[in-house]
């Protein structure tokens, strides 16, 4: 049994070390630059990116990939949740006068009913073409959670703009 004790931004695996030594070798990957990067690390370093430490602590994002694994492995896992649960709204659908269409609203209840075994866990990745109205998307994801904030990564400055541009039509000036 493998016990996962999850936080808002790092877990930390204990449990069979069988598994755990498994777990560690399938999640270290070889350094694409290690050549390269070999002089400026330590002594002994073995080119390697470990995303699982020594300690047994991993980035949150990378759970359902380690719960994957360990699935693999035909072993059981127990997570222990420290996070502070989030209240979930009723999904709108409806913005002010912006309609979600039904693979908006099938994108946004992917994010926010998504679980990994019984523990709750609304994080994702939306792949949504050009005219999708992912802006709406994002809005509904917004309002799907009471009292709720949100940090939104834009690396397009275009994007940006328009973004800038659509929020005060969902939010007014409370945004």
């Amino acid at each position: 049994m493998i016990e996962i004790e999850l936080n808002n931004n790092k877990f930390k695996l204990a449990g069979n070390l069988k598994v755990l030594n498994k777990l560690y070798e399938a999640m270290k990957i070889k350094h694409p630059n290690a050549f390269f990067l070999r002089p400026h690390m330590q002594r002994g370093w073995d080119g390697c990116i470990e995303y699982i430490t020594k300690q047994g602590y991993c980035k949150t994002g990378l759970l359902p990939r380690v719960t994957s694994l360990i699935e693999e492995f035909e072993e059981e896992y127990y997570i222990k949740d420290n996070r502070t649960p989030l209240e979930i709204n009723k999904i709108p659908l409806k913005i002010k006068d912006f309609v979600a269409r039904d693979y908006q609203i099938e994108a946004v209840e992917s994010i926010v009913y998504n679980t990994i075994g019984d523990t709750h866990f609304p994080r994702g990745v939306i792949a949504a073409a050009t005219n999708a109205g992912k802006t709406l998307i994002a809005a509904m994801i917004y309002k799907s959670f009471k009292g709720a904030r949100a940090l939104i990564l834009i690396n397009n400055t275009d994007l940006y703009q328009q973004f800038l541009d659509d929020m005060p039509k969902f939010f007014g000036d409370d945004w």
